[in-house]
């Protein structure tokens, strides 16, 4: 039991020091790539394996308490894992991400619901929703631009239930999660510029392709620009 004490504290350390770090690599931007790949490596490195399971908890605590760090998890996942790994553990975090964000906005957090629904952005998605259904989901997810935190409290409240609204997540986020894991992939890739540029070029060219098929989505089923 005190083995399994001390698992559970330093998992629980190791989740406040990325939080810890992300928070520093934000407002202290003049602290390198290469200086935050190694102070996250190196206590995950310990952990070996369960270190893919601490990265992807912090995806989860971070979506349940509404902590806006999603895409920029992506994005290290991918420096700290590989364009590959790093999808791997991005989609399950996002996927697993959007599963308690809607527990916790249908269940615990129950009064802020109040605020979303007065959200008139938000009620269009509704009406959207109810007229186009599932397909709505994935475009919605597939807006790479507006942060999975705030597409996650909007569909928290829709009728969607939480394994079908968990499955359309995976398919219409991971696009997205590849497209941040190469390029967090690529801006680590300091002794490689070929490599580090076909990285971002294909995270990048990723990214435009899902504009594009958003774009030829909401004209196929006429979704106004201005409604999405």
């Amino acid at each position: 039991m005190q083995k399994n004490n001390r698992k559970i504290f330093f998992a629980l350390f190791l989740g406040l020091q990325i939080l810890l770090l992300l928070g520093k690599f934000i407002f202290f931007p003049e602290y390198n790539n290469e200086s935050l790949t190694s102070d996250l490596q190196n206590p995950l490195s310990l952990l070996g394996f369960w270190s893919y399971f601490i990265v992807t908890g912090t995806y989860v605590l971070s979506a349940f308490f509404f902590i806006p760090i999603l895409i920029l998890l992506n994005i290290i996942s991918g420096a700290l894992y590989g364009p590959y790994i790093g999808t791997i553990i991005s989609i399950s975090g996002i996927t697993l991400g959007s599963m308690a964000s809607t527990i916790s906005v249908r269940y615990v957090f129950k009064e802020i619901q109040f605020s979303i629904k007065k959200n008139p952005n938000a009620q269009e998605i509704y009406l959207l929703l109810s007229k186009h259904g599932s397909i709505m989901v994935i475009i919605i997810r597939l807006i790479f631009i507006v942060p999975y935190l705030l597409q996650n409290l909007i569909l928290a409240l829709t009728p969607i239930g939480l394994i079908k609204l968990a499955l359309l997540t995976f398919w219409g986020a991971l696009p997205g999660a590849a497209a941040y894991s190469l390029i967090g992939a690529g801006l680590v890739q300091t002794n490689d510029v070929n490599k580090a540029g076909w990285y971002i070029g294909i995270g990048v060219t990723i990214l435009t392709s899902c504009f594009l098929l958003m774009k030829y989505l909401r004209k196929k089923f006429q979704i106004p620009p201005n409604k999405l």
